[in-house]
């Protein structure tokens, strides 16, 4: 009898999980392959740490490579292009390069060749897995694919983070919490250097979402802290070196982020799988599509038809994980699809902390905020807690 196949799509919170629990589960009758466009899954919670010169890039990264040669699982690195639900395909770049390891003395996984369900660029499955994250919502303004700087995928930080942290003009669009950390560490770093600060530019009130107060706070430690705001205004246009207001002001920069916030990866309506308006694979409390049913789904890259509202927010992820891991191994066990599975429920709030530079951070729950050098501190704690769980083995 043929082995049963599962596919993971993507390296994120919850697969890397996975990978984790693997290592010492043992699976008799299945083969599992995990593919990522990078060898690397970077963790963005700890990036304004590495833009202020605090982490060194293997403190910020987790190696897949390494998880899956320990777990027995063959890793591929190419980027998924298109999910043939019917045929139960995915189709990679065909110049992907594929990774075993034998791993059956120490873990009593066997090993396996990805050359047996690989068919030119396509991988078969039986079972199928994606957390790939979101990409970077409002790219299409016209210019900013050719100048900005992009950080989705996130692996393509590590090439531009010089740049940013040494150009004489630093620009970052974005007043999300992503844009706001980028930018307050960013200014450490610089106001450290003697380096002209960084120019923030947003559509709004940074972090809009929290209400007037919070957002007024916050735009009161980034002006003290010597960053330039530039808020309600958007960007219509970017050419090199210079971008342009909707209200004509030009804006020169040398260096440019653009942090605008999450949007649904392509890859879901490419393949033509159920999605919400956004684009975000539809999944139900079980995160299993209701339509195709051996397709699971975890992380930023899904919406919850119960929860259609829910953050683009990492400790979902987190939290989605056991869930994950025990619908995926119930229904491999089963070798059907299970009418026992665990129901994921989002919880209604969560804790976050967001660095602001120089050894501080603001904490942010059910209303609260407290700015401060401890905040920092515990979010160091969890950050670095979180990382060693997955970093007991680093490969160069």
């Amino acid at each position: 009898m043929s082995p049963q196949q599962l596919v993971l799509i993507g390296g994120g919170h919850a697969h890397v999980h996975l990978l984790k629990k693997w290592q010492d589960q043992v699976l008799p009758g299945t083969e599992v392959t995990l593919i990522s466009a990078d060898r690397y899954q970077y963790y963005s919670g700890m990036f304004s740490g590495y833009l202020e010169g605090i982490y060194s890039l293997d403190d910020i990264r987790i190696d897949l490579l390494a998880m899956c040669e320990q777990a027995g699982v063959t890793f591929i690195e190419a980027k998924a292009k298109q999910i043939e639900p019917h045929e139960q395909l995915v189709y990679v770049d065909a110049d992907s390069s594929s990774h075993t390891s034998d791993q059956t003395s120490k873990t009593g996984h066997s090993n396996h060749s990805s050359k047996l369900f690989m068919t030119r660029s396509a991988i078969a499955y039986d079972w199928l897995s994606v957390n790939i994250g979101s990409g970077i919502a409002h790219h299409h303004v016209s210019g900013v694919l050719d100048q900005a700087a992009l950080i989705k995928p996130n692996y393509r930080l590590p090439h531009f983070v010089d740049n940013l942290q040494q150009s004489k003009r630093t620009v970052v669009v974005g007043g999300g919490a992503s844009g706001i950390e980028m930018s307050l560490s960013l200014q450490a770093y610089r106001k450290k250097h003697q380096l002209p600060p960084v120019t923030l530019i947003h559509g709004g009130q940074l972090l809009a979402s929290y209400g007037n107060r919070i957002a007024n706070r916050m735009a009161a430690i980034a002006r003290q802290k010597g960053l330039n705001l530039m808020l309600d205004t958007s960007v219509s246009e970017v050419k090199e070196k210079r971008l342009t207001l909707q209200s004509g002001t030009s804006v020169p920069y040398d260096e440019l982020l653009w942090l605008t916030g999450p949007a649904a990866p392509s890859l879901f309506r490419e393949s033509g799988l159920p999605t919400d308006r956004s684009g975000y694979l539809l999944v139900n409390e079980k995160l299993q599509s209701s339509t195709y049913p051996n397709i699971f789904g975890a992380g930023d890259c899904i919406s919850l038809a119960s929860a259609p509202s829910m953050p683009k927010a990492g400790v979902y992820a987190v939290r989605q994980a056991p869930v994950l891991w025990s619908n995926l191994m119930e229904s491999l066990k089963q070798k059907t699809t299970p009418s026992n599975l665990t129901s994921y429920e989002p919880q209604s709030s969560f804790l976050s902390i967001l660095s602001t530079g120089g050894g501080q951070g603001l904490l942010l729950y059910k209303g609260i905020s407290i700015h401060s050098k401890w905040c920092w501190k515990l979010k160091r704690y969890i950050d670095t807690s979180f990382m060693r769980k997955y970093q007991t083995s680093r490969k160069a």
